[in-house]
């Protein structure tokens, strides 16, 4: 962060401090002007100071007015369920962990990478992911991710947040006041292995030699040709393909060479390249440390009654309010 970016964002969350100490001295309404200034201030910053202050009262207040803000119906979230394809998603986060986006399917279970290059979904990992309008990416990256190298072409199932007039960024900050407002806490989860947004070719493939186990390999074997044909297609691979009596006359430590040093780096590759020239994170994204964990949290209730303060015109929360 640059010296007068810092300066810009301490005098954001002092103006903040000043406004809620007015608020609660019965001060004339500025709220609407503190809470534009807040909610300007970069989307790590705001992060930060957010869990630095959610189990105060009076923000507590502030952020879940919007019932109270003259216009109750501005804030309300639409939601909807459905499925999107992974190509056309855009991240909101700027780390992706390597290891925690391919493990799964290339290391532990096998055949949900089989399953994903056999048919296009949609899929479901887990549970949903959440969306923003259709497009961006809210909650769900390293789910989103593991479809899309698995298989550029896939749909992926969606919890759809809708709301006009919000940015990507806004619709972050709104759900990360929604888990606040529920939680007394905002918390948070960090990335450590390979950043997959930014991984070359050469990397891809020396993470695949050194994690990818024979069983990988074997359980592709016994999938058999029509499988095996359409990783190497996606590889780039000739059309002429491997039938089964070809593939019985390949022994399987050979096959699994095949497989981790040319097929699989090349299949992976092309599917990561992809995302990475049409999927870049929004600007202004930040770290995975900052980004909502909207597991096991009722954070859509808030959001779809309009309660978090995130349009304006935003409330005045005097001290009767906060209390």
């Amino acid at each position: 962060m640059s010296f007068s970016s810092f300066k810009k964002d301490k005098l954001i969350f002092e103006n903040w401090r000043r406004f809620v100490n007015e608020q609660e001295e019965e001060a004339p309404d500025t709220g609407q002007d503190s809470m534009e200034k807040l909610l300007g201030a970069g989307y790590s910053e705001f992060v930060k100071w957010l869990g630095g202050n959610i189990q105060d009262p009076k923000t507590l207040a502030l952020i879940a007015a919007g019932q109270k803000d003259g216009s109750p119906g501005d804030d309300r979230f639409g939601f909807e369920d459905g499925a999107l394809a992974v190509a056309k998603l855009i991240p909101t986060q700027n780390e992706i962990d390597i290891d925690k986006s391919l493990a799964y399917p290339l290391v532990k279970d096998p055949s949900q990478l089989i399953e994903k290059i056999e048919t296009d979904g949609p899929f479901t990992v887990v549970e949903n992911i959440i969306t923003f309008n259709g497009k961006y990416i809210i909650d769900g990256h390293h789910r989103w991710s593991t479809v899309y190298a698995c298989n550029k072409n896939a749909k992926i199932t969606v919890t759809n947040i809708t709301i006009e007039g919000l940015d990507p960024l806004d619709a972050l900050k709104a759900v990360q006041m929604a888990i606040g407002a529920q939680t007394k806490k905002i918390p948070m989860q960090s990335v450590e292995g390979t950043n997959l947004l930014k991984v070359g070719e050469s990397d891809l493939k020396q993470w695949i030699a050194k994690n990818v186990p024979r069983k990988t390999s074997e359980a592709i074997y016994a999938a058999g040709e029509q499988i095996i044909n359409k990783l190497k297609q996606g590889a780039g691979g000739a059309k002429a393909g491997i039938n089964e009596e070809i593939l019985s006359e390949i022994s399987k430590n050979r096959f699994h060479k095949f497989m981790i040093g040319q097929v699989l780096p090349r299949y992976l590759w092309s599917n990561v390249a992809l995302m990475q020239k049409t999927s870049q994170p929004v600007a202004g994204a930040g770290p995975r440390d900052f980004m909502p964990q909207t597991g096991g949290i009722n954070w859509k209730e808030p959001l779809a009654k309009g309660q978090i303060d995130i349009k304006p015109p935003f409330a005045s929360v005097r001290k009767k309010a906060a209390e």
